[in-house]
């Protein structure tokens, strides 16, 4: 039942993309060898592929069936292929390069291997903040990638290096301060068409400054009805 219900959110989900390729789907896969779980992410790659991210696979589709992509993971001293776990995100940059964060951490697509990777350091070592629960990843109008989530914060860092460029840091004893006030419960990072760079969590909207680093806090307004309603926010978008 489950693998019949998959196949049927796929198909509306696909058939609004797919007709670029002049091709109707096959649906091969039937799932019996890899368990998606729940789709969480829906991804078009500029070559046309479709990335579907979900609790417990990575898949591609390329108008004809589905390929399982798996992460390289360090196991008892050992390289391993295993499946990511909990998908929350994924994002194509300016070069073409498709990153994916996780439950598990951040991944980078390597297309030699068509597998996903570890950012690493020059010397090879990977950071352990690339091993921890993100919620999301952008490219920021300066190249830079940002990356958010619980226990994370923001980190901003250099995807040629993997270098850390800044981390976000909250005074304790200023608990007033909008970055205090963020709590490092990061849900969603957007870049609007005027290039701002805004941030969602639990807390409220925030509006962010790279030059200086500082953040804006915005809270409902009570006596303005169009204020927003709420201050938990799970993502964002602009309109036309």
């Amino acid at each position: 039942m489950y693998s019949k219900c998959m196949h049927l959110i796929l198909i509306i989900a696909l058939l609004a993309i797919v007709p670029a390729y002049g091709v109707m789907p096959s649906f091969e896969t039937k799932f019996e060898d890899i368990s998606p779980g729940e789709i969480r992410v829906i991804l078009q790659d500029r070559q046309g592929f479709i990335w579907l991210g979900g609790r417990g696979a990575v898949l591609r589709y390329d108008a004809y069936k589905f390929r399982n992509i798996q992460s390289i993971e360090q196991r008892g001293g050992v390289a391993k292929a295993v499946n990511p776990y909990y998908i929350t995100d994924m994002f194509e940059d300016s070069t073409g390069t498709l990153w994916i964060t996780s439950h598990k951490g951040l991944y980078r697509y390597d297309a030699d291997q068509e597998m996903l990777v570890r950012p690493k350091n020059e010397d090879g070592s990977i950071n352990p903040l690339f091993e921890i629960a993100m919620q999301d990843i952008q490219e920021l109008p300066t190249g830079e990638m940002m990356i958010g989530g619980d226990g994370l914060g923001l980190v901003i860092f250099d995807r040629k290096t993997s270098a850390i460029i800044w981390r976000q840091q909250t005074d304790q004893a200023d608990t007033n301060s909008a970055l205090a006030v963020l709590e490092r419960t990061i849900q969603r990072i957007f870049i609007d068409s005027k290039q701002r760079i805004w941030v969602a969590n639990n807390k409220g909207l925030n509006l962010f400054d790279r030059k200086t680093t500082g953040m804006t806090l915005f809270v409902p307004n009570p006596d303005n009805p169009n204020s927003k309603a709420d201050n938990a926010l799970l993502s964002l978008a602009e309109d036309k």
